[in-house]
């Protein structure tokens, strides 16, 4: 495809995205604010309840984009998108919503058909202290399935061969939440390795010494396929397919490159797109210790969210505080003042549609 053609595919396919964030960047007249659109207010969305599921709460109107967003497929190049966008990210604050977005957009979906329940599971990673949170909330907003990996080594390995027991005849639960402290890379086990590599010349011993963690490894057999161990008949495997959408919670865990945790789960984010799985980010601000550890992030989100660096950057490290005061206010105590109203706004839950979902950071 010419270059041309694939800038005119994107702009197609991102617009619908786009759109969701138009309504949430709308100017008030009056206020000079950036607020939401008035037609967020009187929007329904489609396909929160059907047979698939029933999203049991109220979304706020805010909300309502953020799901839009999510739910675009035309975006994703597993569903005709442009090649290498596999996910989309939310940069909300915390406390303003993202379980509920991803639930409610995860619902959507499964009623429409377009991912499987039963032949295909959600997993979200998250913090090890949130992994009992997500779970409460997954069964606060929705009817469906929650399954928490947990527990010691051999725990964990019997609660991964249960899913793929079920994978095999469609009984995967709807969601599986695991901590995230299980993305690391293990030194390989039952195998001299030192040996082999010699034999083979190759000089990279200590990277082939070392393998994703079992947990990872897993997660890829469901979204790829494959065995588990070496003396299984090739049916008697898994076919792979099985993972509709990986969600990354705390995207700032991920930061640093040098990390084994950042490479084994950029290993499950390859698996699940080659196995025609999408990835969902959430992260409530910035990483926020360095220049470095900012940019570290972005490039993680632009791996599998091919946008314009530029644009993502621009959308990610926005200080709303600073973009809501009044157009053209150049007075220093006043621009003080409005960013110290906008904070108050912020925290304010009343208030929540008066910030932009889709742009900038947390304000703190």
């Amino acid at each position: 495809m010419e270059s041309a053609d694939f800038q005119k595919q994107c702009e197609t396919s991102f617009s619908g995205v786009k759109k969701a964030m138009a309504l949430t960047n709308v100017v008030d007249p009056v206020t000079g604010l950036k607020t939401i659109s008035p037609e967020l207010d009187e929007m329904v969305v489609d396909d929160l309840e059907g047979a698939n599921g029933v999203f049991k709460e109220k979304l706020a109107s805010y909300q309502k984009a953020g799901v839009l967003a999510l739910t675009d497929m035309s975006q994703y190049e597993a569903y005709g998108g442009p090649v290498g966008h596999h996910g989309r990210f939310l940069n909300w604050s915390y406390g303003s919503g993202k379980t509920a977005v991803v639930v409610a957009a995860d619902t959507v979906l499964r009623n429409r058909g377009i991912f499987k329940s039963g032949e295909q599971t959600t997993i979200v990673t998250a913090p090890n202290k949130n992994v009992m949170i997500w779970e409460s909330e997954i069964k606060k907003f929705s009817d469906r399935t929650v399954f928490v990996i947990d527990g010691t080594r051999g725990s964990r390995i019997a609660q991964w061969e249960e899913l793929l027991q079920l994978s095999k005849t469609n009984r995967l639960p709807t969601y599986v939440v695991v901590g995230s402290s299980k993305f690391r890379y293990v030194e390989v086990q039952n195998r001299n390795v030192e040996r082999e590599v010699q034999a083979q010349g190759d000089t990279h011993d200590a990277e082939d010494a070392y393998e994703v963690g079992i947990d990872a490894q897993y997660m890829r057999i469901l979204a790829l396929g494959g065995k588990t161990k070496p003396d299984q008949k090739k049916e008697e495997g898994v076919a792979g397919g099985h993972v509709a959408a990986l969600v990354i919670d705390e995207s700032g865990q991920y930061v640093n490159v040098d990390a084994a945790r950042h490479h084994a789960l950029l290993e499950v984010v390859d698996a699940v797109a080659k196995g025609k799985g999408i990835t969902w980010t959430l992260n409530g601000d910035v990483s926020g210790n360095s220049a470095t550890d900012t940019i570290s992030e972005l490039a993680f989100i632009n791996s599998f969210v091919r946008e314009n660096y530029v644009d993502i950057s621009n959308r990610y490290t926005t200080d709303i505080a600073n973009v809501m005061v009044k157009e053209g206010e150049k007075s220093g105590k006043k621009r003080r003042h409005n960013a110290d109203q906008t904070k108050r706004i912020w925290r304010d839950r009343k208030h929540l549609d008066k910030f932009v979902a889709l742009y900038g950071r947390q304000i703190s």
